[in-house]
């Protein structure tokens, strides 16, 4: 059952949903021999939409609506200021400051250590676009590398090569991914 097919099946019927926290889709088998998919039956599962059918007969999903990435924002807004962002070879404290505004939209600003004015410390920025995008790489790829944020997240990291050690270490805080070795977090 197509997606347009759930939401008109759902307007149609007066009463609303049976169960509002449930839609209908389709189980499918794979055929061993020749790798073909067959449908088997319609079921009913957790308010869903499938991302991605890896033709084994377990579709992937991911929460309808505002989705995880919303949740994951919501989290990061949630750590208080001060709190120290894991990095894996720092020798001083990388701290959040708040939220302000970098390359024209709403980030996370922290502050990083400043050698020749210790009393001054710097302070960079991730934007929450940044972070969705990387956190789309590490639950897509199951990593998040220095050479991916390098090339896909291009003006952060103009900014400064810490904005990856800084996105890695609040997915760290929120238990998502784990540093792994140089220039590499993967899914925890």
């Amino acid at each position: 059952m197509t997606e347009a097919a759930i939401q008109s099946e759902s307007a149609n019927n007066a009463d609303g949903p049976r169960e509002p926290h449930l839609r209908q889709c389709q189980s499918y088998s794979t055929d061993a021999a020749c790798g073909s998919r067959t449908s088997l039956r319609s079921v009913r599962l957790p308010h869903a939409s499938i991302i991605r059918d890896n033709f084994d007969g377990r579709p992937q999903f991911r929460k309808k609506g505002h989705g995880v990435t919303v949740m994951l924002i919501e989290n990061i807004q949630k750590l208080q200021q001060g709190t120290v962002i894991p990095k894996p070879e720092a020798t001083a404290d990388f701290k959040i400051k708040g939220w302000g505004e970098r390359r024209g939209e709403s980030a996370l600003i922290y502050l990083i250590p400043n050698h020749k004015n210790p009393s001054k410390p710097l302070a960079k920025g991730v934007t929450i676009s940044e972070f969705k995008r990387a956190h789309e790489q590490i639950m897509a790829t199951g990593q998040l590398t220095r050479a991916w944020f390098n090339s896909n997240l291009a003006s952060c990291a103009k900014e400064g090569g810490c904005n990856f050690t800084t996105i890695g270490g609040i997915f760290e805080l929120l238990g998502l991914a784990s540093y792994s070795s140089r220039g590499t977090y993967v899914l925890c």
